[in-house]
């Protein structure tokens, strides 16, 4: 069921960019709307998260300590069903948003091929509620510091953070997030900073450190397991790392900008092999994949054919590769992962899909 929902709407979604119908784009999400407001029982989290609004309207104590906005909204709806609603709309409604303003309509539906077949992008977000809407808010808050709009970009993060405080992390980033060219020895020296972090530098020491700063025993526990993303894992995510490196000194403008937004999520999850944590921090930037990839890929065709140089074999031949046979890669990625998810225990909650109409 769940292969057929997300199935129909790339399907849909395909057409409206052949077609370049805005409308048809529109029922892809309004058919995917229906499927996450009407979920029940969906996702490892959703027992405890109707647990604990149950608790909360009933006059309970909120466990959700400094996060005022998620206690309020679970107190201002009286039932689960209507939160499951309200939230899956701001989520989905946004991320349409997002596409459908930063991507030329004939390149959309490969933002929205990323974001179903990646299921950490809309499966996993339909779990993760307070975190899925503090990653809204920075949706919008990358947005403004685009613009330059500091202090919207700090009310946005501080909004995010009332609903999931990791997102109190996001703040610096807004010295980051501009279109400044970048050039190829800064690629270079960022590659073999992140091989050093990854794979030498100890930062055991100083994520305990910056989970204690939260004061709150979830995040020191995370800290202080240390359970670790596969080799396999970070291998397939370099690959999409070095992609973007790569093409990086040619991007300008926003397509630079969404980039190295995204570019933070594949060395958070390149540090996951260190320490699994750093995915949840992923979370906030992973979604940019969406507008970062489709927008490389455009770049990279606008271009024109490769030159072929007999002066620069290798040059011409890599200008192949990065233009043709890297994306291929990508997409394969892509379905292994989908694959490997489904074939997972522990997202077993995400194989079958049940309505609230089974409650009754």
């Amino acid at each position: 069921m769940v292969h057929f929902i997300l199935a129909i709407a790339l399907l849909l979604t395909l057409i409206g960019s052949m077609k370049h119908s805005k409308q048809i784009f529109l029922l892809a999400f309004l058919f995917l709307f229906v499927f996450a407001a009407q979920r029940y029982m969906f996702g490892n989290d959703y027992a405890n998260y109707y647990q604990i609004h149950s608790r909360i309207i009933n006059g309970g104590i909120s466990p959700y300590n400094g996060e005022y906005l998620f206690t309020l909204l679970n107190a201002l709806t009286p039932s689960f069903f209507y939160l499951i609603i309200l939230t899956s709309a701001f989520f989905l409604f946004s991320v349409y948003h997002l596409l459908l303003r930063n991507l030329p309509i004939g390149y959309a539906w490969i933002g929205v091929f990323i974001f179903l077949f990646n299921p950490y992008l809309f499966l996993m977000n339909l779990s993760a509620l307070r975190q899925c809407i503090a990653m809204v808010f920075f949706i919008f808050a990358v947005d403004a510091a685009y613009k330059k709009r500091w202090l919207k970009y700090f009310i946005l993060l501080a909004v995010a953070a009332l609903f999931h405080k990791s997102a109190w992390l996001l703040l610096p980033l807004y010295f980051f997030i501009h279109d400044r060219p970048v050039n190829t020895y800064g690629c270079w020296l960022t590659f073999f900073f992140v091989l050093l972090l990854v794979y030498v530098i100890d930062l055991s020491d100083l994520i305990v450190w910056t989970a204690k700063l939260f004061n709150d025993p979830n995040y020191l526990s995370h800290a202080q397991t240390g359970t670790q993303n596969s080799l396999r894992a970070t291998l397939l995510t370099s690959i999409y790392f070095i992609y973007v490196l790569y093409n990086l000194p040619r991007l300008s403008g926003k397509t630079l900008v969404y980039s190295k937004v995204y570019l933070i999520a594949t060395i958070l999850g390149m540090l996951a092999y260190k320490m699994s944590m750093f995915t949840r921090i992923q979370m906030y930037f992973d979604i940019f994949s969406i507008i970062a990839l489709p927008l490389i890929f455009y770049d990279i065709q606008s271009r024109g054919p490769v030159e072929c140089r007999a002066d620069r074999p290798l040059a011409t031949m890599w200008d192949c590769v990065n233009k043709y046979a890297i994306p291929v890669l990508l997409v394969t990625v892509y379905f292994l992962r989908y694959y490997s998810f489904f074939t997972n225990p522990m997202w077993r909650s995400f194989f079958e899909y049940q309505t609230i109409f089974s409650t009754l």
